[in-house]
Order: C-alpha cells, then sequence, then structure tokens
C-alpha cells in the first residue's frame, strides 16, 4: 500500500476512521480497536468513543490480536470486525448483533452470496474454545471444525462487505481508474 494501511485516505478520512465510525454508529455496546504495526501513528485517528489497546505482539499475527481485544473486553461475547474493511455497514453489525442476542449460538458468522465473511460473533465459551488454536486463518478453522447447528450462518442477499488490501482495491472502493 506504500504506507500503514489503516491511515490510506478514503476521500479525506483514514481507511480505519470510517470503519470505526461505521461500528460506533452501531449498536455495539463497546468498540474496542486492537493496534499494533505503527500503533502510535494510528492511534490518533480512531475515533472518540472506541477504547485503543496496542498489541505488543503483533508480529505473531492477526490471533495475536484478536486475544488482545478479548482480554480488554472481559466475559462477553465479541464480535471481530477488520479495521481495514470500510465497506462494512451498521446494518450488518446490527442484523449480527440482534441474531446473536436472540438466538444465543456458540458463534454467528455473516454468509454473503459469494461467502462468508466478517462480522464473527463468538459466545464466552467460543473465544475460550479460541485459546486451543494457533496460526494462520486460526478462527476460521475453529469455525468449520464445528459440529453442525453451532454455528449460525446468518444470510446476506447481497456480496460481502470487501476488505481493502491494495492499492486496485482502494482505487475500485473510490471508483477511480488505477495506472
Amino acid at each position: 500500500m506504500g504506507g500503514t494501511k489503516q491511515l490510506v485516505d478514503l476521500d479525506g478520512t483514514p481507511m480505519l476512521a470510517t470503519t470505526v465510525g461505521v461500528a460506533l454508529a452501531s449498536r455495539l455496546d463497546r468498540v474496542i480497536v486492537v493496534l499494533g504495526h505503527d500503533a502510535d501513528e494510528v492511534a490518533p485517528v480512531v475515533p472518540v468513543g472506541a477504547d485503543v489497546v496496542v498489541n505488543p505482539q503483533y508480529r505473531r499475527g492477526n490471533l495475536t490480536s484478536f486475544r488482545c481485544g478479548v482480554e480488554a473486553t472481559g466475559d462477553v461475547p465479541v464480535m471481530l470486525l477488520l479495521g481495514d474493511m470500510p465497506t462494512m455497514t451498521t446494518s450488518i453489525i446490527d442484523t449480527c448483533l440482534a441474531t446473536f442476542g436472540r438466538e444465543e449460538p456458540w458463534a454467528l458468522v455473516a454468509s454473503y452470496r459469494d461467502g462468508i465473511g466478517h462480522p464473527y460473533v463468538f459466545s464466552v465459551p467460543a473465544v475460550t474454545r479460541s485459546h486451543d488454536y494457533e496460526g494462520r486463518k486460526a478462527l476460521y478453522r475453529m469455525i468449520r471444525e464445528q459440529t453442525a447447528g453451532r454455528v449460525r450462518y446468518l444470510d446476506f442477499d447481497w456480496d460481502r462487505p470487501r476488505d481493502l488490501n491494495t492499492p486496485e482495491d482502494v482505487a475500485a472502493h473510490l471508483g477511480r481508474e488505477t495506472s
């Protein structure tokens, strides 16, 4: 990306500020932003209302950030959102939150026309179980390994919200051509 991804400008607003703003506008009780690389530069763009936690072990992978955020929440269910996903909507977050609260599954995963994606919502027992997993895509593997009926797949009739990982992704998001 040529710099810190969370700070990429999306028409005057850093990517992370856009994503966190969506979470803050939802019905979530609390928004915790876990920062790692370049935390000192990224923290000032986190909107007021979100709590910031710094993961000193971020080099060991995304799972360490999940665990750092979980530690900051206490013994409550957790919704996992990605900071590079400014295409997330409050409607998706609120629908997942309401369904999780009503049905109380072990875990809830959003399912879109083009596959599963964020948010993921984990019950306290699921969070506890996550400590048995390590490595890349650990939470995804944990979800996939559960027996039928344990994970609630909540269907949305549209494509997944996209994370922005490349300059081309950002240009497409902004409706601009790349050279």
